[in-house]
């Protein structure tokens, strides 16, 4: 029998269990043994660079793709696994694309209740609902326009308002923002947070851009290579990285090579840096002294510009670039090093030599790893294909 929810009823939010996974294209593995959990009515964001695997995830939960080993589970229920493969519409999620995959041919309203076919509304209810949600993304005027009148920004919140609808118990997100201009990222990303909390629905969202995962995530696992090789609050991935790749990924203003590390106290360490002369310096160490060769990873907010001959580094000014609140400096260091995005509400003159002090709780002792041969992305990334049609997945499951 069809479901006929009532109006403004959600349904409950979804665990999500990713159990040893992998996928591989050819002879490229896309996944590698992922395992992953996640509780109901948590906002996941999964970070990672273009070829780290992040989509690919995605497309096997909302089952766009298969998965080669492994299995995933929804709610308790196994969805995808060696004999097992639940369609995307049985799978009780909603996804938002990069592209917004709206019907070109359907006004805005009628996309919107297009997400609400499988629940045998009569039209004028499914239109009532439709016009609600548009009202909630900001759209309640534009419902008889198409798809090609309506802005980028306007055309993700039509994505949005049919995701939402349904009230489904899991909301996926395929780098809804990467299409848009600054400011748009900035105010859709606010509505993304505040909607879909507000609906309870569990969230997996992905990003390449670190700033927009920060500001979403209940949760952050980072993938590299088709591997998850940390996941935690945004606090911990910031605060304590498990990796030099995590580390630069999440924001540096660049790296040092250390010696003689010791262990000072709990969390603490302390080094001699390259171009530092022989003073000591102390550094976080929240995972203890590694061995090997060693590098202290300094955040933005780790160095401060000082008059020179003060501090723990002398550096000159390379670069100064007015931020709107105060100034970003980037400095070079004697022996070629260089550190970006100091922040000062004061500007020191391109050229100017200056002092560099260290704040222990923005500078990470790790094991040192050489710099990837391309730079890490900092721009948005091409789109992965999308189905032949607009996943709007709008059944409870079968």
């Amino acid at each position: 029998m069809p479901d006929r929810q009532p109006a403004g009823a959600r349904f409950l939010p979804q665990t999500v269990d990713v159990v040893a996974v992998s996928k591989r294209f050819g002879s490229a593995a896309a996944l590698d043994d992922i395992g992953l959990h996640v509780d109901p009515g948590t906002f996941l964001v999964l970070l990672g660079p273009s070829g780290s695997g992040k989509t690919t995830l995605v497309r096997c939960i909302a089952g766009i793709e298969h998965v080669g080993s492994g299995a995933i589970a929804i709610g308790g229920r196994t969805v995808a696994g060696p004999k097992v493969h639940v369609a995307p519409e049985h799978r009780a999620l909603a996804m938002v694309f990069q592209d917004y995959a709206l019907w070109p041919h359907m006004t805005v309203r009628r996309n919107v209740a297009f997400a609400l076919r499988r629940l045998a509304l009569a039209r004028a209810e499914a239109d009532r609902r439709a016009d609600t949600m548009l009202e909630r993304v900001g759209l309640g005027r534009l419902g008889h326009r198409y798809p090609n009148e309506l802005s980028g920004g306007e055309q993700q919140r039509v994505a949005l308002a049919r995701a939402l609808v349904a009230g489904l118990g899991l909301l996926l997100f395929d780098e809804p923002l990467s299409n848009l201009d600054a400011d748009l990222r900035e105010q859709l990303r606010l509505e993304i947070a505040t909607l879909t909390r507000e609906s309870g629905a569990t969230s997996i969202y992905i990003t390449h851009d670190q700033s927009e995962a920060f500001a979403l995530a209940d949760q952050i696992g980072v993938l590299r290579e088709g591997r998850l090789v940390q996941i935690g609050t945004p606090e911990a991935i910031y605060r304590d990285p498990r990796s030099s790749f995590v580390a630069r990924f999440t924001g540096v203003a660049g790296e040092l090579v250390a010696s003689d590390p010791r262990l000072e106290a709990h969390g603490r360490a302390s080094v001699v840096l390259a171009h530092g002369g022989m003073r000591r310096v102390e550094v976080a160490a929240p995972a203890g002294v590694p061995g090997g060769q060693v590098a202290v990873y300094i955040r933005p907010s780790g160095a401060r510009l000082q008059p020179p001959g003060t501090g723990h580094l002398a550096a000159t000014v390379r670069d100064v670039a007015f931020c709107g609140r105060g100034y970003e400096h980037a400095v070079d260091l004697p022996g070629g090093s260089r550190l970006t995005r100091l922040f000062d509400e004061r500007r020191f003159a391109r050229g100017s030599n200056v002092g560099i002090v260290l704040d222990p709780r923005g500078c990470v002792l790790l094991p040192a790893e050489p710099l990837p041969a391309e730079p890490l992305p900092a721009e948005p990334l091409p789109a992965e294909p999308l189905p032949a049609e607009p996943l709007v997945v709008t059944g409870r499951g079968a």
